[in-house]
């Protein structure tokens, strides 16, 4: 049985959605992935400049379904710290007496050296200073324009 006109077009059709609709997925993703990464520059805590400028765009490993994630944040070997200043943290360093402890303050002579036992010295707690996901919630709505603008614009471009 030959197929008509229109079950040909389908089939075209579905064929170049099939490779069309991934690249247009991954194009759209790549566009608003700046508009994320220009937010958190912007926002970014900035004493060197460092944290800043390690805030980059990831591309994940592509998925069976033809997406592939794209993550925005900090590197991790130079703006790892961009978390702690996010989420907050204690610091077991502290300075006491003049001196810098870290963790364990030295103890007198009379305990024995080996054990792990020993006085530890006050936390100091940093209160979180979030920065990214506010920057991130900021432009979700510019996000969104420019995830359909270039979206269609790929998808016109190949002529669908």
């Amino acid at each position: 049985m030959a197929r008509t006109d229109l079950e040909e077009a389908f089939i075209e059709l579905g064929k170049l959605l099939k490779v069309s609709m991934p690249e247009a997925v991954i194009g759209a993703q790549k566009a608003v992935a700046e508009v994320y990464v220009q937010a958190a520059k912007q926002a970014a805590p900035v004493k060197t400049g460092q944290l800043r400028d390690s805030i980059k765009v990831v591309e994940g490993r592509p998925r069976s379904d033809g997406t592939q994630p794209v993550y925005i944040g900090p590197e991790k070997k130079k703006g790892y710290y961009g978390y702690f200043r996010e989420k907050g943290h204690r610091s077991h360093i502290r300075r006491i007496n003049g001196k810098i402890h870290s963790k364990r303050i030295a103890r007198n002579g009379n305990k024995t050296t080996h054990s792990q036992s020993g006085e530890f010295a006050p936390t100091h707690e940093q209160p979180p200073k979030p920065w990214f996901k506010p920057a991130m919630k900021s432009v979700e709505k510019e996000a969104e324009q420019v995830l359909e603008k270039e979206f269609f614009r790929i998808m016109n471009q190949k002529g669908l």
